[in-house]
């Protein structure tokens, strides 16, 4: 299901981007739910939250190198899609205009916003679990 509705979020972006109309107007705000793929530092204002991506490696493409939180090297798939839109630069997290834009929060909310966090599912338990994933636990016994 992820993957389909990646697929229809990178389709349209493709199909608006060729349609050579004003993105100021066509596309004024993203608003972004999802996980891993998509969460632009969510995850760094989450205290219980054991996926995090607010340390090295993660972010070593960034500007500047610096963790912000996306669990890539650099720009993820938001950073892409909003890119293809015709915007400067994904939308804030939820949760880091909450906690550093207060002032300002009702007019950037509708500029858009990011909700995905790393780690999320529907379960409850989801996202708790710390867990490390190696291709060699494939593997068979010799």
């Amino acid at each position: 299901m992820g993957v389909l509705i990646l697929f229809v979020a990178i389709f349209v972006a493709l199909v608006g981007s060729s349609l050579n109309v004003d993105t100021e107007t066509a596309v004024p705000a993203v608003y972004i739910f999802g996980d891993s793929i998509f969460d632009v530092g969510t995850n760094n204002f989450l205290n219980d939250s054991k996926a995090r991506a607010d340390n090295k490696p993660y972010g070593i493409d960034f500007p500047n190198s610096k963790p912000t939180g996306r669990f890539s090297n650099g720009y993820n798939t938001a950073d892409q899609i909003v890119r293809l839109l015709g915007l400067n630069e994904s939308p804030p997290a939820y949760l880091y205009l909450v906690n550093n834009d207060t002032e300002n929060f009702n007019s950037s909310i509708l500029k858009g916003v990011n909700f995905a966090s790393g780690g999320s599912g529907i379960m409850e338990e989801t996202g708790k679990q710390h867990f490390v994933s190696s291709p060699f636990l494939l593997l068979p016994p010799l």
